[in-house]
């Protein structure tokens, strides 16, 4: 049941706001105005004692597209505390609800999760995250120095991929992080993305085999699938997606 129009209906004119998932409810999946997806590889690391949290930090780098077919490469470090011992790496996926685009993911966030390693020993890494980005509109200021991002606040979640990940430990935390631009693609255009993310990962860590670069491009290219546009809609979207 509908209770009320689209409140994105104004973002797709070339969409009428009594279709769902442009009619095609099987091969879209309309994740309640969803406005951004994203695929990223992560790693962390904490300590604490028994009953004092202790530190923990992270880096990621990865790649999200919008509603309007926007692709973003970007980066990620944060800082926080938690309770536990972890040392891990993998991939991610994960959601953002109400941001108006991918602009919206840059600048500072909030972060709470927890992350373990399904083996005493070391093992594929299970974690679950939420999220929220403090964003401002455009050229509203920043905070400490650095641009807090463009449109709304916006909240979601992350998840690891087990089998692309190594883990060994626990940790619950809560964090601040900064996202940055690397690069921008427009049309939709995860491949090249992709390979961004790819040559960015190999300059940094050693080149990948052909198999974790398969994968990863997999991954990203699986966005089209539960983001806001699929191969479908990025064609059919032409000057309405366009800047």
């Amino acid at each position: 049941m509908f209770l009320g129009v689209d409140p994105l209906a104004d973002k797709f004119p070339h969409v009428n706001v009594f279709n769902y998932a442009e009619n095609s409810p099987i091969a879209h999946i309309d994740l309640w105005g969803l406005q951004a997806v994203f695929f990223q590889v992560a790693g962390r690391v904490g300590l604490s004692g028994s009953v004092i949290p202790g530190p923990t930090a992270s880096a990621a780098v990865g790649v999200a597209i919008d509603a309007k077919a926007n692709v973003l490469v970007y980066h990620t470090e944060s800082a926080g505390a938690g309770f536990g011992a972890f040392a891990g790496a993998g991939a991610e996926v994960g959601v953002n609800f109400g941001v108006d685009d991918i602009d919206g993911l840059l600048g500072y966030g909030l972060n709470f999760g927890a992350v373990v390693g399904v083996s005493p020993l070391g093992g594929p890494q299970l974690g679950v995250e939420g999220n929220i980005s403090i964003s401002t509109e455009k050229n509203e200021g920043d905070l400490l120095g650095l641009p807090t991002g463009e449109g709304d606040n916006g909240g979601g979640g992350t998840g690891a991929i087990p089998q692309l990940g190594g883990a060994i430990g626990f940790f619950g935390y809560a964090d601040i992080s900064y996202t940055s631009e690397i690069a921008r693609f427009s049309g939709g255009d995860l491949k090249s993305a992709g390979q961004e993310l790819i040559n960015l990962i190999s300059s940094q860590f050693g080149e990948l085999s052909n198999d974790q670069q398969t994968e990863i491009l997999n991954q990203i290219e699986a966005l089209r699938n539960y983001g806001p546009l699929n191969t479908n809609d990025t064609n059919s979207c032409n000057e309405e997606c366009k800047e």
